[in-house]
């Protein structure tokens, strides 16, 4: 049986690991949420007079926002990790060569786990460097999205791949067709 899911292994552990960080962050939102409002908003008092004017309910405003991305990295890591936990068992049933199916799971691992970083960067500085944290990050989303899009490509390359290959050897081999 573990010979047969060796070559997915990395994409299971990695996909695995967003799903597990999932489970922390949702557990330190869950218990915390007052802290961790709190402090966003002691980091964007250090700037409050130069990125807001001093206008304290922008700052405020900015809590709430940095709050729902936090929210968001959480999600983006929960769906990721199922969905790339779930195409690399789809990869054991599809005729490909093993070493496709390696790199296929470890890309979909690899930006489950990385992609949802891009969020939680942004969450986290997002009261002291204002929107434009955004422009930061787009380095970390490209290194996260663009493995577990070539996976998830590779995985539907794959499924074709197989359909229309067993299909024709199905059709040639079918001896119990009566003319």
């Amino acid at each position: 049986m573990f010979e047969k899911i060796r070559p997915i292994t990395w994409g299971i552990v990695l996909s695995c690991v967003a799903i597990l960080i999932t489970f922390f962050t949702g557990m330190w939102m869950g218990l915390d949420e007052g802290g961790i409002r709190e402090g966003f908003k002691a980091s964007g008092m250090t700037v409050l007079d130069s990125l807001y004017n001093g206008d304290e309910a922008a700052l405020d405003a900015m809590v709430g926002t940095a709050w729902a991305v936090t929210m968001r990295a959480h999600v983006h890591w929960a769906g990721m990790g199922a969905a790339a936990l779930a195409m690399c068992f789809i990869l054991l049933l599809v005729k490909v060569p093993n070493w496709y199916k390696q790199i296929s799971s470890i890309f979909l691992g690899f930006g489950a786990v990385v992609y949802p970083l891009s969020w939680w960067y942004i969450a986290q500085n997002l009261t002291v460097l204002g929107k434009a944290v955004k422009d930061d990050v787009h380095w970390i989303a490209a290194l996260g999205i663009g493995p577990i899009v070539a996976g998830a490509i590779a995985v539907v390359a794959a499924l074709i791949y197989t359909f229309f290959k067993t299909g024709k050897e199905a059709k040639n081999t079918d001896k119990s067709v009566v003319a």
